[in-house]
This record gives C-alpha cells, structure tokens and sequence, in this order.
C-alpha cells in the first residue's frame, strides 16, 4: 500500500512539474526559435495526456490507455519534427522525413490487434517506446558530438540543453520501457516519473536562456 501511494505521489508531482519549463517557454515565447516552439507544444501535449489520462483512470480506464497510447505515437512525432527543424546535416533531415513517413504504419503493427475484430491493444507496447527512444538517443548523442567539434562553450547555448534532455530522457526511458510489459511494470513508473523531472529542468533552463537569434550557432539550420 505504502509503495502504491509513493507511486501515485511521484506520478502526480512529475505530471504538474511539467508546468516549470511550459510557464518558462510561455514567458520566453517571443525569444523562441521554431524548433522551441515545437518542443514547447510538445511538452504542453504531454501535460494534457498525463493529466487527462490520470484524471479518466477511476471511471474511465479504456479510455485512459487510449490517450497514453496517442501519446506514443505523438512523442515521436514532435521528436522528428523537432530534429528535422534543428539538423545541422541533409542525412539527419531525411531520416527523420522517413521516420515520420513510417511513424504511423509502426505504431498501428505494435499497437493493433487484428483477431476477429480490429481492436486496439489496452496497454503501452515497451517494444515499440524503446525502439523509437534508441533512435533519438543515437541522434541526440551525435548532434551533442558535433556541437562539441565546433563550439567550446556548448553549456551557453539553449540547443545543447533541448538536445541533452532528449538524450538524457530517451536514454534512460528506453532501457526502463523493456520493463513495461513484465511484471516489473509498477516499479519502473517511478523511475520514469524521476527521469522526467530532471529532463524537465533542463528544459525549463534551456528556455530560460534562449534568444530569438542564436549567433553562436550560426552552422545550425532552424
């Protein structure tokens, strides 16, 4: 009982921490490049599933899985579309142009049970979340590499900070997320909950510093 209520109690905490770096990002939104206000919808979309999804779970578990099954496919997207807009090299552009091309017939054979009715699965598809989050940790760590190459003080600029916490996330998420279909389910909630606090206040810092034109980074496309 005891660890069923630290759960929900973490799990609550870690859906309204998502308002820190939301409020940031709505204060800086005139200093905001485009890519910003991509993450910045897609961090306020994932306040929305937590919450509505936390809120239906009591009466309305069905639909609750739904949401939380969206948000799968969701994530992924906004994470593309994010990557696409701030690639600093062709090949990174094109593969995220092919990973949102692919994006939905991936979800629907993870998530989409064809029996003697088309049904959707009641449940996240660990498989399907560590697949995607492998993808943007390679990529975040390569573009964390290359900005190591051609700038010294990295910890200055708003991109390092949007880009370490989708490593940070992502890299932490995909290994716990194997876990989501076992019995370990319960207990990797919580961990998750923690990795999402830490990835959210280095979000909120990145929009904090974040100016409408970054000169240091002159080499990156927006």
């Amino acid at each position: 009982m005891i660890d069923e209520e630290l759960r929900t109690i973490v799990k609550v905490f870690a859906t309204y921490f998502t308002l820190l770096p939301v409020s940031v990002g709505l204060y800086k939104f005139r200093f905001l490049q485009r890519a910003e206000k991509i993450f910045l919808v897609y961090l306020s979309y994932g306040f929305f599933t937590d919450f509505t999804s936390m809120t239906l779970r009591g009466n309305f578990l069905d639909v609750s899985w739904i949401i939380y099954n969206l948000f799968s496919l969701a994530e992924p997207f906004f994470l593309s579309l994010y990557f696409y807009t701030v690639a600093p090299v062709p090949w990174m552009k094109k593969l995220n142009v092919w990973f949102m091309i692919l994006l939905v017939p991936l979800w629907l054979a993870f998530h989409v049970e064809v029996l003697e009715n088309v049904r959707v699965v009641g449940k996240l598809s660990g498989g399907f979340a560590a697949g995607y989050q492998v993808i943007f940790a390679f990529l975040s760590a390569y573009f964390l590499l290359m900005m190591t190459q051609r700038k010294s003080d990295m910890v200055r600029s708003s991109l390092f900070w949007f880009v370490t916490s989708i490593f940070f996330s992502c890299f932490c998420s995909f290994f716990l997320n194997t876990f989501l279909e076992t019995v370990y389910q319960k207990h990797v909630w919580i961990v998750i909950s923690f990795v999402n606090i830490i990835s959210y206040l280095m979000t909120a810092y990145a929009f904090l510093i974040s100016k409408k034109w970054d000169d240091d980074i002159p080499e990156y496309s927006r």
